[in-house]
């Protein structure tokens, strides 16, 4: 395979802001939702390589590190270099850009013998759910004490929420989220925020996550206020099975149109006490 990849004269380099339409180009002959903007705002945040022959990009893989852990996804080999090694590659470059952190990622049917050949483990699933928002018929109307929308100062109670559920730095990618937000609610219990849930421009409408709360109860509450501001829009959302949120999402019409092994290498990126993350960032990001 080797000789064959050197025959073809396929370069491996950094993503550069150059490569950004060429990278989005890949993602849309997948037929994967990602804009231009979600890009840029993975490349902001991620290490990244990129696979390259004659001039055309035919492969991606970024990582974002996140304290002792790092999140890989975007493993990108177009489809007429598949069967080459391509994704070993990439995988393998990947890795080392992470260094010694605990891995982890989303896979795929697909990607997934690969993941475990490489030394990744299951440890959960996720589902992603998707569609317009419909008004749910369970939804509970009072009014809830705590509920309202964040404030400008409650930015960093907001980040040091995100990096409790795992002991992860998550610095870097709550400022990124935060900034592209279109609307954050916020719990707060006992004057303390508890929890909080945002919404933003993502892929053919909008994406919900992350989501951080101390219960299911409290996760569905944050939710819930979010999908009746976008009733009539396309919003999607990744949880995962463990939490049971199934059929909450679906009172509101978002059905389920994928299901993915969570995979790490080290310590898996779970929560064993409160607050826990009810919903990720992206499937690459977590």
């Amino acid at each position: 395979m080797n000789n064959i990849v050197d025959k073809l004269a396929i370069s491996q380099r950094a993503m550069l802001a150059e490569d950004l339409e060429k990278a989005h180009a890949l993602t849309q002959a997948l037929r994967w939702p990602h804009r231009r903007e979600d890009w840029t705002t993975m490349q902001n945040l991620a290490e990244t390589i990129v696979l390259e022959h004659e001039g055309e990009l035919i492969g991606t893989a970024c990582t974002v590190l996140q304290g002792n852990f790092a999140s890989i996804g975007l493993i990108i080999i177009a489809d007429e270099f598949q069967g080459l090694g391509l994704g070993r590659q990439l995988m393998t470059a990947i890795m080392n850009k992470a260094g010694k952190r605990n891995l982890f990622l989303s896979a795929t049917v697909a990607g997934k013998p690969l993941y475990e050949k490489l030394g990744f483990q299951e440890y959960g699933r996720a589902k992603q759910f998707q569609g317009n928002v419909i008004q749910s018929p369970n939804m509970q109307t009072q009014a809830f004490t705590g509920l309202r929308p964040a404030l400008t100062s409650d930015k960093d109670a907001l980040i040091e929420l995100m990096n409790q559920p795992q002991g992860m730095n998550r610095d870097a990618v709550g400022e990124a989220i935060f900034n592209i937000a279109e609307h954050v609610m916020v719990l707060e219990t006992e004057n303390q925020v508890s929890g909080f849930a945002c919404i933003r421009p993502f892929g053919r409408g909008y994406a919900i996550g992350p989501v951080v709360a101390q219960n299911q109860t409290d996760a569905t509450l944050l939710i819930e206020s979010l999908l009746a501001q976008y009733l009539g829009k396309f919003v999607r959302i990744d949880t995962p099975t463990r939490y049971g949120l199934e059929p909450m999402l679906i009172n509101w019409g978002l059905e389920q149109v994928d299901d993915v092994s969570l995979m790490a290498i080290g310590q898996p990126p779970v929560s064993t006490a409160a607050p826990f993350t009810y919903s990720f960032v992206t499937q690459a990001i977590g």
